[in-house]
């Protein structure tokens, strides 16, 4: 006698074999062995396949924070958590986004969970691409004021890191929780705070790839690749 051994069997999957009287075992809960015995009880633990169209604010910046990482660190859930921000729960589900395209893999030490990516750096944002989405939420024109620590982004970030002729209104990022003065500049509030990833006082190029990736202008175009060339991936 033969039987099929089942991680995690659903009551679709289990009902199914039952009617065309397919031997199975899916320890603890579910055992069926007509020629020898037969428990079953009403408890499943389903794991439907996430389908990923677009990344969530929460999963990108963890992208990013795995992205600019050194190859093969691994992070604690509970530390991402607190450098993002956000609770042990949101963290958990932007994982599970990761998880499922391929780009994060989870090792448990005790009771600890830590994660890290799957790929060297150029083949991690490849695998991310078609999920990144532009972290602007919302774009404020305001008139100058006192200067603030604000990373710089858009064509203005890109003229800091390329030969790029910088814009006349400069741009600034910032966290859509930040408190702003009546009085600044073009300032973009973003879904993710542009300040964990920002070096040199640019938001980074990830972000600014996003930003500015359709922007219909064959000089920000040439030097937005020229930028992601000179990327240096761990």
């Amino acid at each position: 006698n033969a039987a099929f051994s089942i991680n995690n069997i659903s009551r679709y999957q289990r009902d199914a074999m039952i009617q065309k009287g397919i031997p199975f075992v899916s320890l603890p809960k579910q055992i069926y062995l007509p020629f020898l015995g037969v428990m079953l009880q009403n408890y499943f633990h389903d794991n439907p396949i996430l389908q990923v169209d677009k990344f969530t604010p929460i999963s990108q910046a963890l992208f990013l924070m795995l992205a600019y990482s050194k190859k093969g660190t691994r992070f604690s859930k509970s530390d991402v958590a607190k450098k993002l921000g956000v609770t042990n729960t949101t963290i958990t589900r932007a994982s599970k986004q990761l998880k499922a395209i391929g780009a994060l893999q989870e090792e448990f030490v005790g009771t600890s969970v830590f994660i890290k990516r799957t790929l060297s750096g150029g083949e991690y944002f490849e695998l991310g691409k078609p999920y990144l989405i532009n972290p602007i939420q919302q774009t404020l024109y305001i008139k100058e004021g006192e200067c603030m620590d604000f990373p710089a982004s858009g064509e203005l970030a890109l003229s800091n890191l390329t030969m790029l002729n910088p814009p006349q209104i400069k741009t600034l990022a910032t966290w859509k929780n930040t408190e702003l003065p009546k009085r600044f500049i073009e300032v973009e509030r973003w879904k993710y705070s542009p300040m964990i990833f920002a070096k040199n006082g640019n938001v980074d190029p990830i972000s600014l790839y996003c930003i500015l990736r359709e922007k219909k202008d064959e000089r920000v175009e040439m030097e937005l690749e020229r930028m992601m060339e000179t990327i240096k991936w761990q």
